[in-house]
């Protein structure tokens, strides 16, 4: 038996509150305006999640943007923050997805422009993998999976 000191650790933690614990973890990040970039997992299963704010998030591809594209980006950045705070509500999740394609469709006009290759990978890679996450060993040996918020 275990004394009140000692720490619950995921292999001592009785599963159904261990998954508790990650459920919170994640509903946290999901409340937050923070974007969820990975989630690492360690021997004992333990997941430290990698996040970022939303200038974080997309600073490395702000500068290729044009005026209108800035725009769509942050009418979905408030688009986003209301459905958060509507607790995801039908009627937000409406404007965040619309807000959402609107940058997408800006963004592929944009590309049709842009000659150099690794600009449009940036670009790329940062709207679709918007919302999406890698699931890995925390020593980045290898992924394991990927989901999507």
């Amino acid at each position: 038996m275990m004394g009140t000191e000692d720490e619950l650790t995921p292999v001592t933690r009785p599963s159904g509150l261990y998954r508790d614990y990650i459920a919170s973890e994640i509903k946290k990040i999901l409340l937050s305006e923070d974007v969820l970039i990975k989630i690492l997992v360690d021997w004992y299963g333990h997941p430290t999640f990698i996040k970022q704010d939303w200038g974080q998030y997309w600073s490395s591809v702000t500068p290729l943007l044009p005026p209108a594209c800035l725009n769509i980006l942050e009418n979905l950045r408030i688009a986003r923050k209301q459905y958060i705070l509507e607790r995801f509500s039908h009627s937000a999740m409406i404007s965040y997805c619309f807000n959402y394609f609107c940058l997408l469709e800006e963004v592929l006009d944009t590309l049709k422009n842009v000659c150099d290759g690794t600009a449009k990978s940036i670009l790329l890679s940062k709207v679709l993998g918007f919302e999406n996450f890698i699931i890995g060993w925390a020593d980045g040996t290898s992924g394991l999976a990927c989901g999507t918020l």
